[in-house]
């Protein structure tokens, strides 16, 4: 069976929830599958994200087949906070 080479993202979405047992933030993304990480801060889990994101691109590079290289270039990392909030009725 052939594989076509996994293709870059034009575009990173990642989403960050608050898990408020743990009090952590932690992200996920749909566009990088194994991306997922947890910081106490927003601001600690959005540094963390960019540190691992290059990290996952290199290996999803790796793994292309038939040796294709994709150029490098830049691509934009988009933060959406999912966050809820409880009010007294």
């Amino acid at each position: 069976m052939r594989y076509a080479p996994r293709m870059l993202p034009t575009a990173i979405r990642v989403t960050v929830r608050y898990d408020d047992e743990a009090k952590i933030y932690w992200a996920s993304s749909r566009d990088l599958r194994r991306l997922v990480t947890e910081a106490p801060t927003v601001q600690a889990l959005m540094a963390r994200v960019l540190a691992v994101v290059p990290e996952l691109l290199a290996e999803r590079r790796a793994t292309a087949r038939r040796g294709v290289v994709s150029r490098r270039r830049s691509i934009p990392v988009r933060f959406s906070v999912e966050a809820t909030a409880r009010l007294a009725a």
